[in-house]
């Protein structure tokens, strides 16, 4: 009899383990306590906030502005371009500064000088860049412009002439 019972006991078992099947999920669990806050990050790298700067662009729409006879009979003229940038806004004009750079080398082997430096007069007002140039032609120079805000963290040190030097402490990026 204990042999049957206990055989009778596998056998409910049994069919009890086999009949089970896995029902739906039930709904989800409230969501937990927020954990605790990470630790800081580490500070970033010194940045160019506020600074723009152009890509490097040919000039277009160069036109004879006024021209002179030299005594050797050649002309000698005077060229202008603006350039239309919204960015040169009231608060640029009165308080901050815009640089004009040109690369005189090529683009594998750049010489980049400041503009005015290189025989240009630059301009700006509201919206507009302005060059202009006396010679006898106007060079295909690239041009890349640099708008930097009144409020900008400026250093004495930097040689605003000296492209590398303002390329490294804007962090300007070919």
């Amino acid at each position: 009899m204990r042999k049957i019972m206990f055989l009778a006991l596998v056998v409910a078992a049994s069919v009890f383990a086999v009949s089970c099947q896995k029902g739906d999920a039930g709904p989800a669990g409230a969501t937990g306590a927020a954990g605790p806050a990470g630790p800081a990050g580490p500070a970033g790298a010194a940045g160019t906030a506020n600074i723009y700067y152009s890509k490097w662009f040919n000039a277009s729409g160069v036109t004879k502005i006024d021209s002179a006879k030299n005594t050797d009979g050649t002309y000698t003229y005077l060229f202008g371009f603006s350039i239309t940038e919204a960015l040169v806004t009231d608060d640029i004009v009165n308080k901050g500064m815009v640089k004009v750079y040109i690369n005189v080398g090529t683009t594998a082997a750049p010489t980049v000088v400041e503009a005015d430096a290189y025989g240009f007069t630059v301009g700006v007002r509201k919206g507009a860049i302005l060059l202009n140039y006396i010679d006898v032609s106007f060079p295909a120079y690239p041009f890349r412009y640099v708008i930097i805000p009144g409020g900008t963290p400026a250093s004495n040190s930097v040689d605003w002439k000296n492209y590398a030097k303002v390329q490294e402490f804007l962090n300007i990026q070919n």
